[in-house]
């Protein structure tokens, strides 16, 4: 059949269909409240995206839109003889594989369960969270251990959702002793609907998964043989929630119908406002997040973290002498680290997020103004404090701090690499970093004006529903798009690939800068020996070579801007 695909080959992206619903107005009549198509289905029909073997084949999906009770209907115009009924090719078989078994019962069976839940008493699993208006609409966030019964069936019933929507995401594994089902937190956004007709007045919006892993807290002082003062290791808990964790997001999906909205941002600053509140967690971190989900998590931290006047006031100080001819960066006197690490405990942000935090604030309080002086002469000018302007000054010393950081983020391959490729290659990885924070400051700006005029347009229309949101904006599939900065081209090309914190960025850099720099130890203060004269020396297609790294900001790591961080050898010549 390999060779006779022609007219029997579909796109499977195009031939699954999801549909949620809900009783009509009859009795055992369906209503559809939503419908829209998966993103990506390369885990359930391979790589290509395509079924053999059919011709017109449907593949419907049908939820109940406030509990998730699935129905699968597969019918079709053609179906080839070579596919056999059970056999690897069979799409049902393979369907099998990825929904609960009830999603093959008859559809009388999710006729039946409307029709029970007419009374309109069913409420979520867990317990509510938080409300919020939009527009005239009403949201709840709803919170709950998958531990619990309810929150078991229908997390099971909408995981494929991940597969759709999720590039390389995996299922929850269900099938896990009790405690540690406790340790998975189960978040839903459901819009709470004014429906005339007698039922759950839910219907899905998106949900999250979140699980903890056990922190050790080091104890104050320490405890001798005969002491039980600061246990290390607690000898009774009345629940594994108790113990000290690390959050760590690991699913994030807002329904197609519902993205462009805003959603994708409230949500994600209600879970993270809990969190904080907890007093069990002391760190939030994500797991393996990807370029969407990352987007929505700068957005919305950088915007947390500016409420905060120590954090909106911060500013490099531009009163610091360097050391001549090279010698350590004095990261503790440029930059007040305790109280950065306050902050940073404040607001539970892991380490590498709060460090690219720190830089997007501290570029964007001199960025309409030095992007209005050539790249070059302001490099120079930054260099020599005493003619250059405090702008120039601050834009150079923070170019230092972040090549800091990504220096000591790849150290272990860069010092593999002859001194003047790794200038090239860390020269190109700071100027990719600025590029997206630039990138991402601008769409803060560009957000807020979005706002502003869409409150304005529902005041005009005597709505006042819709209160001031922290301005947090997101972009992406899996999520929610509703983010100004997507229409903005965002400039990556294919050649240098080095890692600059929570995710890999590439770049190719072109063009002659200044005089070399100095790159190496940074001490147990935060001083590093990335000097003055830090502009590499004319680059060259030699930066075409590729560094990857895997990236995971829940490792234990210091970052530069901790009071601590590690020594690191400097770099061989």
């Amino acid at each position: 059949m390999d060779g006779d695909r022609e007219g029997w080959t579909v796109k499977s992206n195009n031939a699954v269909q999801v549909r949620m619903v809900r009783a009509g107005r009859e009795p055992r009549q369906t209503q559809v409240v939503g419908v829209f198509s998966p993103k990506h289905t390369y885990e359930i029909f391979g790589e290509n995206e395509e079924i053999i073997g059919y011709r017109d084949l449907r593949i419907v999906l049908q939820y109940a839109c406030f509990d998730l009770y699935p129905h699968v209907e597969i019918d079709w115009r053609e179906k080839h003889e070579r596919i056999k009924e059970g056999g690897e090719r069979d799409v049902m078989t393979i369907m099998k594989k990825w929904l609960p078994a009830i999603a093959f019962h008859p559809k009388t069976k999710l006729i039946d369960h409307l029709e029970e839940h007419r009374t309109g008493e069913w409420t979520p699993p867990g317990r509510r969270l938080a409300t919020y208006r939009d527009r005239g609409r009403t949201f709840e966030i709803w919170c709950g251990q998958l531990s619990e019964q309810k929150m078991w069936t229908l997390l099971d019933q909408m995981q494929i959702f991940v597969t759709f929507f999720i590039e390389g995401g995996s299922y929850v594994n269900m099938v896990e002793p009790e405690w540690t089902l406790q340790r998975w937190s189960v978040f839903l956004l459901y819009e709470r609907t004014n429906t005339k007709i007698s039922q759950p007045p839910y219907e899905l919006v998106g949900y999250c998964t979140t699980y903890r892993f056990w922190n050790f807290v080091p104890p104050m002082h320490k405890p001798t043989i005969h002491s039980i003062d600061d246990p290390l290791f607690p000898d009774q808990v009345s629940s594994v929630r108790a113990l000290p964790c690390r959050e760590r997001i690991s699913q994030f999906v807002i329904l197609p119908p519902n993205q462009r909205q805003g959603h994708g941002a409230r949500f994600y600053q209600i879970m993270v406002d809990a969190f904080v509140r907890d007093p069990s967690v002391r760190e939030i971190t994500v797991e393996d997040p990807n370029e969407a989900f990352d987007d929505l998590r700068d957005y919305c931290d950088l915007v947390r973290l500016r409420q905060n006047p120590a954090f909106s006031s911060l500013a490099i100080d531009t009163s610091v002498q360097l050391p001549p001819n090279g010698g350590r960066l004095p990261t503790s006197k440029l930059l007040p680290l305790p109280t950065l690490e306050n902050l940073r405990t404040a607001h539970k942000l892991a380490q590498r997020q709060f460090d690219r935090l720190v830089e997007m604030q501290l570029l964007s309080v001199v960025l309409p103004r030095v992007q209005q002086v050539f790249y070059r002469d302001r490099i120079n000018l930054g260099r020599n404090a005493s003619t250059a302007t405090k702008e120039e000054r601050h834009y150079f010393l923070w170019r230092l701090l972040v090549k800091q950081r990504l220096y000591k983020r790849n150290l272990d391959v860069l010092a593999q690499i002859d001194l003047p490729e790794r200038k090239i290659r860390l020269e190109a990885a700071m100027q990719d970093q600025e590029r997206d924070y630039i990138r991402l400051l601008d769409g803060v700006v560009k957000w807020q004006a979005s706002r502003e005029k869409q409150l304005e347009e529902l005041r005009a229309k005597g709505h006042t529903s819709m209160p001031p949101l922290k301005q947090g904006v997101k972009r992406g599939v899996a999520t929610d798009e509703n983010n100004p900065s997507n229409q903005v081209a965002k400039k990556k090309s294919s050649d240098i690939k080095i890692h600059q914190g929570e995710k890999e960025e590439t770049g190719t850099v072109k063009g002659k800068f200044g005089d070399e720099d100095r790159v190496g130890e940074v001490n147990k203060n935060g001083e590093g020996e990335i000097s003055a004269a830090e502009d590499p020396a004319t680059l060259s297609s030699s930066a075409a070579k590729r560094i990857k790294y895997s990236h995971d900001d829940n490792k234990d790591e210091e970052g530069p801007f901790a009071e601590n961080p590690p020594n690191i050898p400097s770099p061989s010549p």
